[in-house]
């Protein structure tokens, strides 16, 4: 292994000059097979050619013969004097002359099997066989009729040529005989004297010699001869000969398709890797029978292509081993030619390692030759000597740098932790003095103005002096170093001994012989100048210039931190009193919502009340019924009075919910209370549209941890909007238990949301489009509060909308925890909304009712209202006071407002609820919609929403005490 590692170079020359050389020689071995294979098939292509033609040839031959043959027969004396006694004259001794002239013939040729005579009836008249080399004559009474015979009507239509039928096999009164002899009949017509045709000759000859191959064929080759229907003539299978003679079927087109369509299109050609024979190499020639242009025999031969691939194989070898050889001879004198080379190459290698390892004394190789290799030693010794002197001076240079950068590294950390910017440059100034042995270090800093440079920090006594005098340099100073380093951006060096004009000197500084000054610049940007100061005569090179810059980068970068921790320690105070500005408004801006809201609520009531009064209870003016002219405005006061009541409670509630004043009072809560109460509600909303509010819930569900009271809120809110945005269709409340609680959902079949709307649905004082505002009403706040409720729950409430088909709006609502089973259904309360508002009872004795109200044009239009019913009616606005009026009145029903100003409406209910005395007596808790489910839990009998509606009051008191209930008289 580590021969070869030493010898790598030599090994690399040795694969160029292989690839060199096999390349080309890969490209001569390829072109000489590709050659060498087209000649070999060519040749190949020939040969078969040739023979297929020779034996067309020698078959064209045997034809030739027999027509020359029945020519001769029929010339001759003997026939001829026979032929002019067929008129019925027949002479014995000219059949006796003929009869022997045509044995001798047929002894002398045997390849023919017969000769007969026919005459123009086609009635054999004469006839003689060759059997087994002997003629002999044919019986007349043996004689047959052959008129139907193609080879006797053929004759008779050429006239004057010789007819040549198709191979046919010998046969007995029209019986083939067995073994299979084939056969082919040359004739031709017999004239008389007078020129008339009286009857024809006919030679019926073997067509073995014709139909075999004239040479000895090997078991790769295979000679076949097909007539025009493809029917085998000669074929080395002797059960596939005469196909349509013996009824086989077997045929040439059959065995070879793509091959016979092929041969047909030419009279003679070569190809091979057919498709039906992709192993072969075929010739094929076509000819055509004498006289015959219906007749075509073609002789085709077939040799295996391995016969032929083996004589390229072996030309092949031959080419690759004579390329192989020549490749290797070369190889062998390269390796000797580069082991010259690399040898004294290596040497200097080994050399030059082992200088790389600070071996200096290491002897280096001397090469003879004068060629380029021993140049390349002198050059390479020489080398090694500059090296050993350059590397020992670096060697010092590197000391003194590494020096000098760990003492740049040290003021840069020193620098880093310091963030006040007075002590900053203080510690700069003081360490770079004193690790860098200078006589004085000093900072200028960049003005506000960006155009002067002012003294900002230097060590000892005389900086204080020069600190003291404040000192400016203005940047267009020509003669100041420093001024001249900030305008250029970069670094300048002084090593003036006397330190004369053109530099400006410093009377403090009386001993500066050298100077450097040095940008502090970050991003671009130009904060000041480090300027150092030598009592030494070329103190500072380039080499001291390129230190010094980094050190100015390092401080550089400690100054823009400490700016920005100033400029982030005041930017925290403003933002701190910004904060404490906020927060202050923030708290004026909920208690100046909060009291607006009671006083709005307040006269709100009234109005409400009172338009209330006007239309429902007529009686409290003399039963005077209100004009149809007037009731119509007095309604759309009472509508819009309504409305203003929402808003101001939506509004309070987003000012809590900002504050962080509201506070869920979460406890087990039973969702189907709230869904029926939300029915009531919904089904009174919906007007005269033609709209079905639907249940989609099960008759149980489990108890789910939340705030009732907002919970009511949250769904009531999303009915309502899907009941505003819908015209026709229904809205759908459906609730789904899951893993971890219930699934709430109320879908709506109608506007829908835009797609692009969808993402800002739930910001505040937003609706899908501009025109739903103008259409429906509303301020956009409902959604936002409700996704907030949502996310206090624990939860987010989402939306599905398809714009122009509907929208659903979901959220869940977490089980109790621990709670797995289902509640049971809660029996209704003892007075539903449906109930509230429609009791009759009739009672006859006068009841008691006092009012704890703060508002007095509340308590006025309730006492009214009742008084008209013959009720006695007490009422306080002093809510410390209420309990003791209670106590000593014992009323029969109290209407309690928890929204006092001055007392907690809550503990008046409490402490009625928890004395003996006064736990008893109904209380008809009066509040906003959010304290409902808080009034029930603490014992309320009934919970009327304000704004206060005199009717809803009289239904109240009735349910709970009906004997309140007076009927008035006629």
């Amino acid at each position: 292994m580590f021969r070869l590692i030493s010898q790598r170079l030599q090994i690399k020359i040795m694969l160029v000059v292989a690839l060199a050389l096999l390349i080309p020689t890969v490209l001569i071995g390829t072109y000489s097979i590709t050659i060498t294979t087209d000649q070999v098939l060519k040749t190949a292509d020939a040969k078969n050619l040739q023979f297929v033609k020779s034996q067309a040839a020698a078959a064209l031959k045997f034809l030739a013969e027999g027509e020359r043959d029945v020519l001769f027969v029929s010339q001759s004396p003997a026939t001829r004097g026979y032929v002019g006694l067929l008129d019925g004259t027949v002479n014995e001794s000219s059949k006796t002359v003929l009869l022997s002239q045509l044995k001798l013939f047929l002894t002398d040729n045997p390849v023919y099997l017969g000769v007969r005579i026919l005459d123009n009836s086609g009635q054999e008249v004469l006839g003689i066989d060759n059997i087994n080399g002997r003629p002999t004559a044919i019986p007349d009474t043996a004689l047959e009729k052959q008129g139907d015979q193609p080879y006797y009507i053929e004759a008779f239509r050429l006239l004057d040529q010789v007819y040549i039928s198709d191979v046919d096999l010998n046969s007995s009164h029209k019986k083939i005989e067995f073994p299979y002899v084939p056969i082919i009949r040359f004739s031709i017509p017999l004239y008389s004297e007078d020129g008339g045709i009286v009857g024809i000759i006919a030679l019926k000859a073997l067509a073995s010699p014709m139909l075999k191959s004239n040479i000895a064929l090997d078991s790769d080759a295979a000679f076949y001869i097909v007539d025009d229907e493809g029917n085998y003539l000669s074929n080395p299978d002797p059960d596939k000969l005469y196909g349509n003679l013996l009824k086989t079927g077997s045929t040439f087109d059959k065995d070879q398709p793509r091959d016979s369509h092929l041969i047909r299109e030419q009279s003679e050609g070569t190809f091979f890797s057919s498709q039906d024979r992709p192993d072969a190499l075929q010739a094929f020639v076509s000819v055509t029978v004498p006289n015959r242009d219906d007749l075509h025999w073609t002789f085709i031969y077939q040799e295996k292509l391995s016969k032929v691939l083996s004589q390229i194989n072996n030309a092949r070898l031959v080419i690759i081993t004579l390329a192989s050889g020549a490749l290797l001879i070369a190889l062998s004198f390269a390796w000797f030619i580069t082991r010259n080379i690399v040898q004294p190459v290596q040497q200097l290698a080994k050399s030059s390692a082992a200088i790389s390892r600070g071996e200096w004394e290491v002897p280096i190789p001397i090469v003879k030759g004068g060629d380029e290799i021993s140049k390349l030693a002198e050059a390479f010794s020489h080398m090694s000597r500059e090296l050993k002197a350059l590397y020992e001076g670096l060697e010092m240079r590197v000391i003194a740098r590494t020096s000098e950068l760990e003492t740049v590294a040290k003021v840069s950390a020193a620098a880093a932790a310091i963030l006040d910017i007075d002590r900053l440059l203080k510690t700069i100034s003081e360490l770079t003095k004193t690790n860098f042995d200078l006589y004085h270090a000093q900072v200028y800093l960049l003005d506000d103005t960006g155009t002067s440079l002012i003294l900002a920090a230097s060590p000892g006594e005389t900086d204080q002096e020069l600190l003291m005098q404040r000192r400016t340099i203005p940047l267009a100073t020509e003669i100041s170093i420093v001024a001249r380093a900030a305008r250029g951006g970069h670094g300048i060096i002084v090593n003036n001994a006397n330190f004369e004009a053109p530099f400006l000197s410093n009377q403090l500084l009386p001993h500066t012989h050298s100077e450097m000054a040095v940008p502090l610049i970050v991003a671009n940007k130009l904060l000041g100048v480090l300027d150092l100061q030598s009592d030494q005569i070329n103190r500072f090179a380039e080499a001291d210039l390129r230190v010094m810059g980094i050190l100015g980068d390092q401080i550089a970068v400690a100054l823009q931190n400490a700016y920005l921790y100033k400029n982030q320690l005041q930017t925290a105070a403003e933002l701190a009193i910004a904060q404490q500005r906020a927060e202050q408004a923030n708290k004026a801006k909920s208690l100046f919502l909060s009291n607006m809201s009671h006083e709005l609520r307040t006269p709100l009531n009234i109005v409400i009340g009172y338009t209330s009064a006007m239309l429902d209870r007529p009686t409290m003016y003399d039963n005077v019924p209100l004009p149809p002219v007037y009731a119509k405005d007095i309604r759309l006061i009472k509508e819009n009075g309504y409305h203003l009541i929402g808003l101001i409670n939506d509004i309070l509630d987003l000012s809590k919910i900002e504050a962080g004043k509201l506070e869920l009072q979460c406890a087990p809560t039973n969702l189907i209370d709230i869904f029926r109460g939300v029915f009531a509600t919904s089904v009174g909303l919906v007007k005269d549209k033609p709209i079905q509010i639907r249940a989609d819930f099960p008759d149980q569900l489990p108890i789910v941890w939340a705030d009732a009271t907002r919970v009511r809120q949250i769904i009531l809110n999303l009915m309502a909007n899907a009941i505003k945005f819908t015209d026709r269709g229904s809205v759908t409340l459906s609730a789904r238990a899951e893993d971890r609680g219930v699934k709430i959902s109320v879908s709506d079949t109608g506007i829908g949301i835009p797609e692009k709307a969808l993402a800002h649905i739930f910001d505040r004082f937003q609706q899908a489009n501009q025109d739903t505002s103008k259409y429906y009403g509303g301020t956009g706040l409902g959604l936002d509060i409700s996704k907030q409720l949502c996310e206090m729950h624990g939860d987010n409430l989402t939306v599905e909308s398809v714009f122009g088909q509907g929208s659903i709006f979901s959220f869940a609502l977490p089980l109790v925890h621990g709670q797995d089973a289902v509640s049971s259904t809660v029996p209704e309360p003892s007075i539903s909304t449906s109930r509230l508002f429609s009791s009759n009872i009739p009672v006859t004795l006068a009841p008691t009712v006092m009012l704890i109200d703060s508002d007095i044009s509340t308590c006025d239009l309730i006492r009214q209202s009742l008084q008209s019913l013959e009720a006695i009616v007490i009422s306080t606005n002093a809510g410390a006071n209420a309990f003791d009026m209670a106590l000593g009145m014992l009323p029969d029903v109290i209407v309690l407002d928890v929204q006092l100003p001055t007392t907690n409406g809550w503990h008046i209910l409490k402490a009625l609820k928890e004395n003996l005395e006064t736990c008893s007596i109904p209380v008809i808790v009066c509040g906003s919609a959010a304290d409902q489910d808080r009034a029930l839990s603490d014992n309320a009998a009934l919970y009327v929403t304000k704004p206060i509606d005199p009717q809803h009051i009289l239904s109240a008191i009735k349910a709970v005490q009906p004997r309140a209930y007076v009927p008035h008289h006629d």
